[in-house]
């Protein structure tokens, strides 16, 4: 039988890990998985890095964990991303990655509001109690609107200039979406990704816009995060001509797509009433029977876990919630 441990009790077996989940990921050069997704591979993360071990210590499957915070009405909670996962192919088929993750999500769900994950294996994740949701509108033109950009990396701006983005940041992205806080130590694993360019705007040699495009092997041409000093929905808007915007401001026009898997938590109850301002106060989450009960002002209603989330989170809110912020994470931080 295999045994559970983290990389942080096997760090030797971290070349291992890496070259596993590039092979299951289909990973080529010269994208390398440890710098595209730093804040989770970093060394400090290595505790929150689940390995299903052989008794010989061969990696059978790995399940990592990024926990972020985010603020709803100056309440923090937590939110747990679940990414770099990868099953041997060796030992595929015998239950093993059903026991990791399960195992991962009884460690985690007492701590924290949710868990979210990328990927398209829909069907596979909603055995664990995941539900496709979040709205995502993507925007393309044919014609920029945007001159004068400056291409460049995170990491290269000095450090004034990054205290501008990180500024732009919470008026901007923070402002219109409800979104991952960034500590200090979060801004400075983002350096590491080296792989995610970084577009400015100057004028009188102070930053006015920017945004980030390109991350790894599949966020190629995509514009997942951005802010502008002075019209945060133009500007994104504008910069559609550069390249596919991904957004979570309502656009009639644009195409819309799911953006993660979301499965709730023992702290989801308080994280809703919250981020509804007590319009929605959940009762009873059953995943055996997949119901929610809640009540949604003075309405008893019994959803499925589908229903409610995306109600509850798009696309296709309830009209009660409809004018909150969307949750968007942006690609920068996605596992």
């Amino acid at each position: 039988m295999p045994n559970h441990n983290t990389l942080k009790n096997k760090p030797q077996l971290a070349p291992a890990l890496l070259s596993l989940i590039e092979s299951n990921f289909g990973y080529e050069k010269p994208f390398h998985y440890k710098e595209d997704f730093a804040p989770l591979m970093d060394e400090s993360n290595f505790e929150h890095c689940h390995l299903s071990l052989s008794e010989n210590d061969e990696i059978i499957g790995h399940v990592g964990v990024l926990v972020r915070k985010i603020t709803v009405l100056e309440n923090e909670y937590t939110l747990a991303m679940l990414g770099g996962i990868a099953v041997n192919e060796k030992f595929q088929g015998k239950g093993y990655f059903k026991d990791l993750i399960n195992h991962v999500i009884k460690t985690y769900e007492s701590q924290v509001s949710g868990f979210l994950l990328w990927s398209d294996l829909h069907e596979m994740y909603k055995k664990f109690g995941f539900s496709l949701c979040g709205t995502q509108f993507v925007l393309s033109s044919e014609v920029p609107k945007v001159v004068d950009i400056q291409k460049t990396l995170y990491s290269s701006l000095s450090e004034d200039e990054k205290n501008q983005i990180q500024q732009l940041y919470q008026d901007g992205f923070q402002k219109h979406y409800l979104t991952l806080d960034r500590s200090r130590d979060d801004w400075e694993k983002i350096e590491k990704i080296n792989s995610a360019n970084l577009f400015l705007q100057r004028e009188n040699n102070q930053i006015q816009g920017y945004f980030f495009q390109n991350k790894g092997m599949d966020l190629q041409n995509i514009i997942y995060e951005y802010g502008h000093k002075e019209n945060f929905e133009k500007w994104h808007r504008d910069i559609s001509g550069l390249g596919e915007v991904w957004s979570g401001v309502h656009d009639e026009e644009a195409e819309v797509q799911y953006q993660f898997l979301f499965r709730p938590a023992n702290k989801f109850t308080e994280f809703v009433k919250t981020y509804t301002r007590e319009m929605i106060q959940i009762q009873k989450t059953d995943f055996e029977k997949d119901t929610v009960t809640l009540m949604l002002i003075d309405e008893e209603l019994e959803l499925t876990i589908d229903d409610f989330l995306t109600g509850l989170l798009g696309p296709g809110r309830f009209d009660e919630v409809n004018y909150l912020p969307p949750l968007f994470i942006s690609g920068l931080d996605s596992i």
